[in-house]
C-alpha cells in the first residue's frame, strides 16, 4: 500500500527522514502504527489504482 506524507517525521523503522509530499511503501499496520505514534495523523494511505488489463492488438494475417 503506498503512503502520502502529511507531516515531516524521522521514521525510525527505515531510518529516514520523511517529507511533506514524499510517497512511500508501507502495510495498513505501519501507516496505523505511525499515526499512532502520538504526534497526529503523519501519513496518509493512497487508494491503489488498478491497471486496466491491455488489449490484445489486432494481427492481419494474410
Amino acid at each position: 500500500m503506498r503512503a502520502r506524507v502529511l507531516h515531516n517525521f524521522f521514521d525510525l523503522e527505515a531510518k529516514v527522514n520523511r517529507k511533506i509530499g514524499d510517497e512511500f511503501e508501507a502495510a495498513a499496520e505501519r501507516i496505523a502504527a505511525i499515526n499512532a505514534a502520538g504526534h497526529g495523523q503523519l501519513v496518509e494511505a493512497l487508494e491503489e489504482k488498478k491497471k486496466a488489463p491491455k488489449k490484445a492488438k489486432k494481427v492481419e494475417v494474410e
